[in-house]
């Protein structure tokens, strides 16, 4: 089992610095970014268990930095980090999708709890494929720790594909998974889902990771996992 790893995002070095420290010490490597445009890449390229983020940041807001993610990654657990003015601050902050808040100032005993009832929530497994990973719980797919970016249905569609480990999955099932818009719901729609997702996976790999069984559907060859 890799060992999970934590994004920080601060625009703190001191506190970065001791952050990686300390998550280093009770068993997390980490990476991290001192602005939210950093962070937001870092978050959406590299396989990450969870997220750590300072709602002061001084680019954008902690709390963009947080939707933006949430968007491309909703089930990523992530603590933010702030001083709330008042109960409405506090509200606003986990209306913007935060699993916890930690306010400042930081306890160091208060976080490694936060974090170890956090972390459990990722699995942290990745199917690995030569140089592509993906994300087995967020659906994500990376090259190089580079993401290619995936709409929500095509997330979802490859996520029940992986699930299916191997097994056929038909036209009907996949539009149920989907919930897709109801003036989309034809298999045809299905066919276009499968045909950009393919060609997302084809710029980083030749070999066919969605298969076409014929009279069924689809069906993803699953390689290792790490």
């Amino acid at each position: 089992m890799k060992t999970k790893r934590i994004l920080i995002v601060d625009d703190s070095e001191g506190l970065v610095y001791i952050l990686e420290k300390f998550f280093n010490k009770i068993g997390y490597k980490s990476v991290s970014a001192h602005n939210g445009t950093d962070g937001i890449k870092l978050a959406l390229a590299k396989n990450i268990c969870l997220a750590i983020v300072d709602i002061g940041l001084p680019d954008i807001s902690g709390l963009k930095v947080i939707e933006r993610i949430k968007n491309v990654i909703p089930e990523l657990p992530i603590i933010a980090i702030s001083k709330p003015k008042d109960l409405k601050d506090e509200i606003s902050i986990y209306r913007k999708g935060v699993n916890l808040l930690h306010k400042k100032p930081i306890s160091f005993k208060l976080l490694e709890a936060q974090v170890k009832n956090l972390i459990p929530k990722c699995k942290n497994k990745t199917i690995c494929m030569k140089d592509v990973l993906i994300d087995v719980e967020k659906g994500v797919v990376t090259k190089n720790d580079s993401a290619i970016s995936l709409t929500k249905a095509e997330r979802k569609c490859l996520q029940y594909l992986i699930d299916s480990n191997g097994y056929p999955c038909t036209r009907t099932n996949i539009l149920k998974r989907l919930t897709i818009n109801s003036h989309d719901k034809t298999e045809h729609s299905v066919d276009t889902l499968i045909s950009r997702l393919r060609k997302k996976l084809k710029k980083t790999t030749n070999d066919n990771l969605i298969e076409t069984v014929s009279g069924v559907g689809y069906r993803i060859s699953i390689p290792r996992e790490i």
